[in-house]
């Protein structure tokens, strides 16, 4: 990975928060987390469901930080995402982790690709969003 881009991935791991606009996913959102994660604490991703008023925590038995890879029955789901449809910015700023999120969001609002009204479906490892 070039340095620019690793740099630029520890300045927005460190700045960026989304705290206070959480509150404004209005949306139904699944969140997902690993009973088996050491990575981050189940505890966010709590925080992460009563902070969106329309959220729901399912907690994946035996899955750790990584279950979404490492689950047959997950990976089943994923390999459904039509992916010509998709947005990503890791040529900008790498993988930040779950704060790749709404800076994939913004950077797809931003740039028209996502309006008003579409259907989003994420994917994404933790629960450090907040």
């Amino acid at each position: 990975m070039p340095e620019s881009v690793y740099l630029a991935q520890l300045q927005s791991a460190t700045t960026f928060d989304a705290e206070t606009r959480v509150r404004e996913i209005k949306v139904e959102t699944l969140i997902l987390a690993g009973d088996a994660d050491i990575v981050l604490p189940r505890q966010n991703s709590r925080d992460l469901t009563g902070s969106m008023p329309n959220a729901k925590l399912e907690i994946i038995e035996n899955g750790s930080h990584m279950f979404f890879i490492e689950k047959a029955e997950i990976k089943i789901v994923i390999k459904q995402i039509p992916f010509g449809k998709t947005h990503t910015i890791m040529h900008k700023c790498g993988y930040t982790g779950s704060v790749y999120v709404p800076m994939v969001l913004d950077d797809a609002i931003r740039g028209g690709k996502l309006k008003r009204g579409e259907t989003v479906i994420r994917c994404a490892s933790g629960g450090g969003l907040i």
